[in-house]
């Protein structure tokens, strides 16, 4: 189970980018990622995030490294793909 402020940080962030949208959020164990979503009146955009993430950062130190991977940009360039989220950056999913 994740820490919950770090799951808040996160859930906090995306709805600070994407105002009046809906962030829902779940873990999933299998693939050891915790998933978001945006759902927006422009689209849903798709999130997940890498235990290994949540696991190198204080909740905290969060926000500042989506930002400075760019999450929120490169989920409105590519609304129709999942952005993985890991220590190292974003990939998408599948790559």
């Amino acid at each position: 189970m994740l820490n919950e402020n770090k799951v808040r940080a996160v859930v906090e962030y995306l709805q600070a980018e994407f105002p009046e949208s809906k962030i829902e959020n779940r873990y999933d164990p299998g693939s050891k990622t915790h998933s978001f979503r945006v759902l927006s009146v422009k689209g849903t955009y798709q999130a997940q995030i890498g235990v290994d993430f949540f696991n190198q950062c204080d909740a905290s130190q969060i926000p500042a490294r989506l930002r400075g991977f760019t999450l929120a940009e490169h989920l409105r360039e590519l609304p129709s793909d999942v952005v993985l989220v890991t220590e190292a950056g974003l990939k998408l999913l599948g790559d």
